[in-house]
């Protein structure tokens, strides 16, 4: 996917919700709008729990190699101290 088609997918929502919004700028700003957005729409994929879900997990495996694996050891070892700093606490 293109930066280009990476903006046009963010101006959508802008264009269904505010038409003349977008129209009215000068291509500086209307370019800050988009990564606003672009930016927005990003921080909905955030989610809850010890683990990303699966999609997530795979592309830490393209970024990173073995880095789902990476991530899975992460979260067992803080289970792990968790439990042994509870059961110190009983």
């Amino acid at each position: 996917m293109s930066e280009h088609s990476g903006a046009e997918e963010a101006e959508r929502p802008l264009q269904a919700a505010l038409p003349d919004l977008l129209e009215d700028l000068e291509p500086e700003q209307r370019a800050k709008v988009v990564s606003v957005v672009q930016q927005v729409i990003m921080l909905e994929e955030q989610f809850k729990g010890p683990l990303p879900p699966p999609k997530m997990l795979a592309e830490y495996d393209k970024l990173i190699p073995k880095g789902a694996d990476r991530l899975m050891l992460l979260v067992e070892s803080q289970v792990g101290h968790r439990h042994r700093i509870a059961s110190q606490g009983q």
